[in-house]
């Protein structure tokens, strides 16, 4: 059985929805409740509204949009998923907050160097935003390109702001700063 929570944070109303087997879909904000429900609820039939569910995580959450630093160390559950999705989500959880990974150094990192575009589609269809940090792989020039969640890039960089990245001018307002250029991780100067 499937439940869902709606989350209401400082950056507005987010939906999540559990399964058995852990985290199945987060929805970010920026959509109206009835959107919000459908979409995270789509895949699953009957599925159940629980406001105390993972009052933790929901927790978690609200500091989240509120600025503090946060781990989300949730179970996903990655049964629907290719075994090369599944290794780049797990290695995209390892980008802390305030780092950055291009698309190509992600697909280097799980043993498939040129796969940069596999991975940019693996980040588009994540259902596990912030616990699977898509927002925080970007491209090689230090570009944000796409990111499916409500608000686009937009969304994206207001993000990773939140998280103290600088966003310097440049190459789409980020730049590298005392970073690993042969791992593609950007670090956040403190």
């Amino acid at each position: 059985m499937t439940r869902y929570a709606l989350v209401q944070t400082a950056w507005g109303v987010l939906a999540f929805a559990v399964g058995p087997a852990g985290l199945r879909r987060l929805i970010l904000p920026g959509l109206g409740k009835a959107v919000l429900v459908r979409r995270v609820c789509a895949a699953d039939s009957n599925p159940v509204y629980d406001p105390m569910l993972w009052l933790g995580f929901q927790k978690k959450l609200k500091r989240y949009f509120d600025g503090s630093d946060v781990e989300f160390d949730q179970q996903v559950d990655l049964r629907g998923c290719t075994a090369f999705v599944r290794s780049v989500y797990r290695r995209c959880r390892q980008v802390r907050r305030g780092e950055v990974i291009s698309y190509g150094a992600l697909a280097r990192a799980v043993g498939r160097p040129g796969a940069a575009r596999a991975v940019g589609l693996a980040m588009s269809r994540n259902p596990y935003a912030l616990v699977v940090p898509c927002h925080r792989v970007i491209a090689s020039d230090g570009g944000l390109r796409g990111f499916s969640a409500p608000g686009g890039t937009a969304l994206k960089r207001r993000m990773l702001e939140l998280e103290g990245w600088p966003g310097l001018p440049g190459a789409d307002g980020l730049t590298e700063r005392g970073g690993n250029r042969e791992s593609g991780v950007r670090v956040r100067v403190r």
